[in-house]
């Protein structure tokens, strides 16, 4: 991979699974909500724990629903409401804040590009501090469109003319394949053992693909020059 100079970069980074565990911020609201009925004196029904709910993360919704409302007095809305507008307790990666602490102290810029509701990314935002490092952040809800549509990875590119482009993801599914039409760098973040979203390798198109696979995200550091 060629070598990055930081003065005219812009590191642009998907937030979930890449920047911290997703599966971190589902531990949080779930507990939250827990805590949540359990202060409104509604206990649980007998078996259902967070980490029963998380090892069945497809059902864990309906399990939830089951867990919280036999008493009568909620719904799945309020749930999600509940779930989906916590703060959550949740950290960057070690790894990801060398990095981003590293990038921060040169001319490179920072920007996020992320899938979701606006409410919810806009708390994992909030939890993380990223306002500290991001310069630009693009959640789908709010411009109305989701990757791999080039709306946001344009507007990053329209706002900093003549600069070098980095993406930075996780999922082969969506991240990639439009920074590589574009001509950006793009890295892959591997599986930590735990992403929400398994990494698809069988991809036909090959531009779906990272051009470069990274095991912690501190390992781009000897690839930037001042």
């Amino acid at each position: 991979m060629q070598k990055i100079s930081a003065r005219k970069a812009v590191f642009v980074f998907d937030l979930d699974d890449t920047l911290f565990s997703e599966r971190e911020y589902e531990r949080s609201g779930i507990v939250y909500v827990f805590k949540h009925f359990q202060e409104k004196g509604i206990g649980l029904v007998q078996g259902f724990d967070v980490e029963t709910l998380l090892e069945n993360r497809k059902g864990w919704i309906d399990a939830f629903i089951q867990a919280c409302t036999h008493a009568g007095t909620t719904s799945s809305e309020e749930l999600l409401a509940l779930y989906r507008g916590h703060v959550p307790d949740i950290q960057l990666y070690p790894d990801a804040k060398i990095l981003l602490d590293y990038l921060k102290g040169t001319e490179a810029k920072i920007a996020v590009i992320t899938d979701g509701r606006s409410l919810s990314q806009r708390q994992k935002i909030k939890a993380l501090s990223l306002d500290r490092y991001a310069d630009e952040v693009y959640i789908s809800e709010e411009v109305g469109f989701e990757k791999p549509h080039p709306y946001s990875y344009e507007s990053i590119a329209v706002k900093n003319p003549g600069c070098h482009f980095i993406f930075i993801g996780d999922n082969p599914k969506k991240d990639f394949v439009t920074p590589n039409r574009m001509g950006w760098q793009t890295i892959g973040l591997r599986d930590r053992g735990h992403n929400v979203h398994r990494q698809e390798f069988k991809v036909l198109e090959e531009d779906f693909q990272p051009q470069k696979w990274v095991q912690k995200l501190d390992e781009l550091i000897a690839e930037i020059t001042d």
